[in-house]
């Protein structure tokens, strides 16, 4: 009897805190970091600089979860510019460091990005870059939790998965990004 009222009680409660925790949560991100290419750029040439921000979504059931954002991604060169919508989803997982108050985040996922624009010197060169790119985000990260609202900082890995240029597969060069993202969550 004690056996199947203490099961009762553990599936009433997980129940209960998994049905408040589907509901998810809101919040926004956004992050800059530095690329590298594969190959190394011609000399003279530099490494876009990429600027991130966007809406984000986020599940979280105990310690996994799923976190699905809106992004608009811009790599800046010196004279020109390449925006991407992009929409990752990432699977992580938590490890309370201080439980209910901090917590080491780690998860990985799938990003695609679609082409909005790009130009250089003021002329578009959208014809240039396909339409879709997909990328492998890698993330380890430090969440804060204040009950009210969540505070992550986040450092993304992105391995380039498919090529960005039209033009011959062996003349596309491949980026690694490396991202420093933040985000608030409600």
């Amino acid at each position: 009897m004690r056996t199947s009222s203490a099961l009762f009680t553990f599936a009433l409660c997980t129940v209960a805190s998994t049905s408040a925790l589907a509901l998810g949560s809101f919040g926004v991100r956004l992050g800059t970091g530095m690329t590298m290419s594969d190959p190394e750029p011609k000399k003279g040439d530099e490494e876009p600089t990429p600027i991130v921000a966007g809406l984000a979504y986020r599940i979280d059931v105990i310690v996994v979860g799923v976190e699905a954002d809106l992004l608009f991604h811009r790599f800046s060169f010196d004279k020109s510019t390449e925006d991407r919508l992009a929409l990752p989803v990432i699977a992580n997982g938590s490890l309370p460091l201080v439980p209910g108050f901090v917590a080491l985040n780690f998860g990985a996922g799938l990003e695609p990005r679609f082409l909005i624009g790009a130009d250089n010197n003021g002329a578009d060169t959208s014809d240039n870059f396909k339409s879709m790119v997909m990328y492998l985000p890698i993330f380890v990260g430090a969440e804060l939790d204040l009950q009210l609202v969540k505070g992550m900082l986040d450092i993304r890995y992105e391995r380039q998965l498919t090529p960005h240029v039209k033009g011959k597969p062996g003349e596309d060069a491949r980026a690694h990004e490396v991202l420093v993202m933040a985000g608030v969550f409600l």
